[in-house]
């Protein structure tokens, strides 16, 4: 069973936080290591980089061992550090990589007979990273460790028929992203496709130099360099919901923007924002609008009133120039006046495309933008998204 699988997973890490059980450890590498290399390799391409990501990896988790929490999906928790991993190890291309994705994606769309997954590889992890924390965990449990709905519910602690809902909309979140970047398959097509293709077996051997890299005998400089930053990353992520201790972290798309208390809200909000822009060149304008909205108001710790929140927001022309746009935003009115906090649910609207001309508008799903291509919406939880048509029904527009 799965939910045995979960805890002795976190009982061997437990055991090797308390003694370095070489047992342990070897079983948990044993374990999880084709995960780790298959989503290495599918981010960078690269196998010898790909191993050495895996290397980076189990190393953070030797070195972290002792504060994962019992009810940890460590699956997800090792998918989500080789994203960093991998993000870290390409950083300085990064800005390439998504010129050539979308040049490529431009031919593909003169090629309607292309094969569906090599479409999707190049944007899979990316978009999978986007996801919340528990859609993202049920999709690696599902199809990259092969778990049914039934074990993927109790590791998450639902029933199966939630844990089906919750595989099914991340599939649909999927799809939107995909479907900004002119991938125009269904979510049945995308589910066959990662099932079809996304793992890839470790090379053999590459285990033991695992192994031997997280105890310190046979790491390059390089693998522990990398092992390094990740680790700085990580620290910086946790520490992005404590707004009290003064500083704020804004993660947008790979890039860790700092902002001290020292500046004033709207200073805060425009430093901010220049960042999001600036890390998220090549998507869709209105997403990148989006996020730039959301990231302004928890910056500023409050989402202004509905009477003047663009002037509030806009931060000096840092979001909207003084062009004209063709992109209209509104703010959801059930949320206008209200402080920003943590604790709002992660898939509540904040911020959504409009049609109408204007500034300051105020409202709900009335004047969502009727769009083929999907709407910009921003979340409470900081993302921002492309929803297609067919989720727009099932937004939530009140806590």
């Amino acid at each position: 069973m799965y939910s045995w699988m979960m805890t002795d997973d976190m009982e061997l890490v437990r055991e090797y936080a308390a003694c370095q059980s070489e047992r342990a450890f070897e079983t948990l590498v044993g374990r999880h290591i084709n995960l780790v290399y298959a989503s290495a390799l599918r981010q960078v391409g690269n196998t010898h980089l790909a191993e050495e990501i895996t290397q980076a990896v189990f190393i953070i988790l030797a070195r972290k061992a002792k504060s994962l929490g019992p009810h940890t999906i460590l699956a997800a928790w090792l998918y989500r550090t080789t994203r960093y991993a991998a993000a870290d190890a390409l950083k300085s291309e990064r800005r390439r990589q998504r010129r050539e994705q979308e040049a490529y994606m431009d031919s593909l769309s003169n090629k309607p007979e292309q094969d569906g997954w090599e479409q999707i590889a190049p944007l899979l992890d990316e978009g999978i990273a986007q996801l919340v924390e528990r859609d993202r965990s049920a999709l690696v449990m599902r199809f990259f460790e092969n778990k049914t709905a039934r074990e993927i519910g109790l590791a998450q602690r639902v029933d199966e028929a939630a844990a089906q809902k919750r595989v099914a909309r991340a599939l649909d979140k999927l799809r939107g992203f995909f479907l900004a970047r002119g991938v125009t398959l269904s979510a049945t097509a995308i589910a066959a496709s990662i099932a079809a293709n996304a793992a890839q077996a470790a090379p053999a051997g590459l285990a033991l130099c695992v192994v031997a890299a997280a105890k310190g005998s046979a790491a390059t400089a390089s693998t522990l360099a990398l092992a390094k930053g990740v680790l700085k990353v990580m620290a910086w992520t946790k520490a992005k919901t404590a707004v009290v201790t003064g500083v704020v972290l804004i993660l947008a798309t790979g890039t860790t923007v700092i902002v001290k208390n020292s500046m004033d809200p709207k200073s805060r909000a425009a430093a901010s924002i220049e960042r999001v822009r600036e890390a998220n060149v090549g998507l869709p304008t209105p997403q990148v609008q989006a996020k730039m909205l959301i990231m302004s108001a928890i910056v500023q710790r409050r989402i202004p009133d509905s009477s003047n929140w663009c002037e509030t927001l806009n931060a000096g022309g840092k979001i909207w120039p003084a062009s004209t746009s063709n992109v209209f935003f509104a703010v959801n009115s059930k949320m206008a006046g209200r402080a920003y906090t943590p604790g709002f649910p992660s898939d509540l609207v904040v911020f959504f495309e409009t049609s109408k001309p204007g500034w300051n508008q105020a409202g709900g799903p009335e004047l969502l933008a009727k769009k083929t291509e999907g709407v910009a919406i921003g979340f409470a939880d900081g993302s921002a998204t492309i929803v297609p048509p067919d989720e727009v029904p099932k937004l939530r527009w009140t806590l």
